[in-house]
């Protein structure tokens, strides 16, 4: 019979047991970004809304122009889902952007 104080990790979180202790963090996707936005940029839109550990614009290896979305950071779920109702389908420099919480890659 299993303990009920034995906890079960995924196998992903016993590859990194810090990520154990991450889940009140959430990763955050940013469409639609104008393609001048820097990662300062990005991290200034959502400060106001909780602590942001990092911002960063996706860029096109090739070409090092801006592909228009990027990914944030919070440290606080709570925060995040403030900032994510408080930007999405809101206007910067003239685009409208796209917000979500980000999904894991394939």
């Amino acid at each position: 019979m299993e303990s009920k104080s034995h906890r079960y990790y995924p196998s992903s979180e016993l590859a990194n047991p810090s990520q154990a202790t991450r889940k009140s963090h959430m990763n955050i996707y940013v469409g639609n970004l104008p393609y001048t936005t820097t990662d300062e940029d990005l991290r200034a839109a959502f400060a106001p809304y909780g602590s942001v550990t990092s911002a960063r614009v996706v860029f096109d290896r090739e070409t090092g122009r801006s592909r228009g979305f990027g990914f944030v950071e919070m440290a606080n779920s709570s925060e995040a889902h403030a900032a994510i109702e408080a930007l999405n389908q809101t206007d910067m420099q003239g685009r409208q952007l796209r917000i979500n919480e980000a999904r894991a890659r394939r």
